[in-house]
């Protein structure tokens, strides 16, 4: 989406190329909610948690290595920790680590 003036305004781009662009990648995340969605219907939770979240680091290799955007350290930081808990949970399980109370 393109910056408009110097109004708060965003349109799509009139050229073919980008307008496609954008509408692939929209369908592209339509198709990964669905799939995630299915995933989580056949698969154990902690699996497809740690799965959906793994999407928080991928997301900062693509900003990096394919775009050049430098990351900031607080979004390094929060992402850190999200992996961080995410891997903690999954270990827990599967080592079979309970605390007496079930939910």
């Amino acid at each position: 989406l393109y910056h408009v003036g110097s109004r708060e305004e965003y349109t799509l781009p009139t050229c073919f190329l980008p307008r496609t662009l954008l509408i692939i990648a929209g369908l592209c995340v339509a198709h990964n909610i669905c799939l995630k969605n299915l995933a989580l219907s056949h698969e154990k939770a902690t699996t497809a948690n740690l799965i959906h979240n793994l999407d928080t680091a991928l997301a900062f290799i693509v900003q990096v290595g394919l775009f050049g955007v430098p990351a900031e350290a607080l979004s390094l930081v929060g992402a850190g920790l999200i992996m961080l808990g995410t891997v903690c949970l999954t270990l827990s399980k599967i080592l079979g680590f309970n605390c007496g109370t079930e939910f």
